[in-house]
C-alpha cells in the first residue's frame, strides 16, 4: 500500500499539470507553454526532492532516536544492575560483620553470666559450707548479694536467649552457619538448664568446687569456645574476604 502510494505521487503530478495548462484559465499566462512546463517540472521536481530528503531525514532521526533511547536503557538496565550487585554484597558484608558482633555479646555474656555464678558457688560455699568465721555483718552482705546474684541471672537468660534467636535469624541470610547456630541452641539449652538447677540447690558448691574445670558449666563454656571459634575462622571470616574481593571486582 505504501509503494502504490509513493507511485501516484510520482505519476499524478505531471498528469496534473499536462491537464491544468489546457484550461482556459492559463492562457492568460504570459510566456510560452514549454516554459510552463518547465518550470512547473522544476518546481514539482524541487518539492519532491525536498519531500524525500524530509521523509529519509525524519526516518533517520526517528532510527537514531530509537538507537539512543535503547542506549540509554541498556545503560540504566546495567547500572541497576551493577547497583543490586554492590547493595548484595554490601548486605551481605553487613550480615557478616553483624554476626561478629553478636557472637562477640554471645560470648561476652555467658563470661559474665558464669562470673556471677562462680560468685554464688564462693557465697554460698561461705555460707553453707561449714565455715562459721565470718561476723554477722558478712553474713548479711553474702545473703545480699546472693540474692541480686539469683535476681539478675534472669536477666542474663533473657539476653542469652534473645542473642541465640538473632544468631539464629543471620544464619538463615548466611551460608554454612546454620550448622553451627543449631548445636549453639542446643549448647545453650543444656547451659541454662544447668544453670537453673545450680541456682535452686543452695548446696550447688559441693559439685563445683570438687572438681570445676570437669563441671557441666564450664564444659558448655568450652563447646561454646569451639563452636564460635570455628564458626569465625572457618565460615566468617572466609565469607567476609570473599564478599569484599567480588565487591572490588564488581565495581572495576
Amino acid at each position: 500500500m505504501k509503494k502504490f502510494a509513493i507511485f501516484l505521487c510520482l505519476l499524478l503530478p505531471p498528469l496534473i499539470m499536462s491537464l491544468l495548462i489546457k484550461l482556459h484559465l492559463f492562457s492568460y499566462a504570459l510566456g510560452k507553454v514549454d516554459s510552463w512546463i518547465g518550470f512547473w517540472g522544476s518546481y514539482l521536481g524541487a518539492l519532491i526532492g525536498a519531500g524525500t530528503v524530509y521523509v529519509v531525514t525524519s526516518k533517520q532521526i526517528k532510527e537514531q532516536r530509537k538507537i539512543q533511547l535503547e542506549s540509554i536503557r541498556e545503560e540504566h538496565d546495567n547500572a541497576l544492575r551493577r547497583e543490586m550487585k554492590q547493595y548484595h554484597f554490601r548486605n551481605q558484608i553487613d550480615k557478616i560483620e553483624e554476626f561478629y558482633e553478636i557472637i562477640e555479646e554471645f560470648l561476652d555474656t555467658l563470661t559474665k553470666c558464669s562470673n556471677d555464678f562462680t560468685k554464688y558457688v564462693t557465697y554460698t560455699h561461705v555460707l553453707y559450707g561449714g565455715q562459721d568465721t565470718y561476723t554477722n555483718e558478712e553474713e548479711a552482705k553474702f545473703k545480699a548479694e546472693i540474692k541480686e546474684i539469683k535476681a539478675e541471672y534472669y536477666n542474663w537468660i533473657h539476653l542469652l536467649n534473645r542473642l541465640n534467636f538473632k544468631i539464629s535469624r543471620l544464619s538463615l541470610y548466611i551460608e554454612d552457619t546454620s550448622y553451627y547456630a543449631k548445636c549453639i541452641s542446643i549448647q545453650l539449652d543444656e547451659f541454662i538448664n544447668e544453670l537453673k538447677a545450680g541456682y535452686k540447690d543452695k548446696y550447688s558448691f559441693n559439685k563445683f568446687l570438687v572438681n570445676a574445670n570437669q563441671s557441666s558449666l564450664n564444659h558448655h563454656l568450652k563447646e561454646f569456645l569451639k563452636l564460635t571459634s570455628q564458626l569465625l575462622i572457618n565460615v566468617l571470616e572466609p565469607k567476609l574476604e570473599q564478599k569484599i574481593k567480588e565487591m572490588r571486582i564488581d565495581k572495576v
